[in-house]
């Protein structure tokens, strides 16, 4: 289709600009070198992951999620700080990395969901992997699903507060993202998986699904 095809070309465009970029905010934002950004740099778009997710995945690894930071530069009578970390007496300005990854709000989910990633191996899911995923990993349709689905609820936490003023917590909406996948998750994990990982360690309550 025509926007399929835009969004190929765009994608090249991004990821050109990043590889021909040495000091590419990605870079700098997360330590990562610039080799281990361009093996990153292709979208883990799996057929598994909810279009919404997709959506915003693809804005914050492409830097045009509407943060703060991007919508101040056209509303000149919005700061660009961080309208929740100002509630805590932060003054920090907002922008993707911020808000995805370094706002209390985020880091909420991402410690929840730590216990969640070391039964995969995986010690600490670096801020590398919460923007672009994980992609070594035998689990990794899954573990990019959990990824995915997290940024969804960091965002939308994120818009209600922003656009509404209502605080909702993170760990929550993605409990309730991840629970409406339950059906897609046992389809690509074992049933002792499921069980071992997301039924006995509670990760999402999920037992009236079976």
């Amino acid at each position: 289709t025509k926007s399929h095809k835009t969004k190929k070309i765009y994608d090249h465009l991004i990821s050109q600009r990043f590889v021909n970029d040495p000091n590419s905010y990605w870079v700098e934002k997360t330590g990562s070198n610039l080799e281990t950004i361009k093996t990153l740099l292709p979208l883990h778009n799996s057929k598994y992951v909810d279009g919404k997710a997709k959506n915003i995945h693809f804005e914050i690894r492409t830097r045009i999620l509407t943060t703060r930071s991007l919508e101040s530069k056209y509303k000149k009578d919005l700061s660009e700080n961080c309208k929740f970390c100002l509630t805590l007496n932060i003054t920090v300005k907002e922008d993707v990395f911020h808000s995805i990854v370094e706002c209390p709000r985020a880091l909420a989910l991402w410690d929840f969901l730590m216990p969640f990633f070391r039964n995969f191996g995986i010690p600490n899911h670096s801020d590398i992997n919460k923007i672009f995923g994980i992609q070594t990993t035998k689990h990794k349709v899954l573990l990019n699903l959990v990824l995915q689905t997290a940024q969804k609820a960091i965002w939308f936490s994120r818009y209600k507060f922003e656009k509404k003023d209502k605080l909702e917590d993170a760990t929550r909406l993605f409990t309730k993202y991840l629970s409406r996948q339950i059906f897609v998750i046992r389809k690509i994990v074992s049933e002792k998986v499921f069980l071992d990982i997301f039924e006995n360690n509670g990760l999402v309550k999920l037992s009236r699904y079976k």
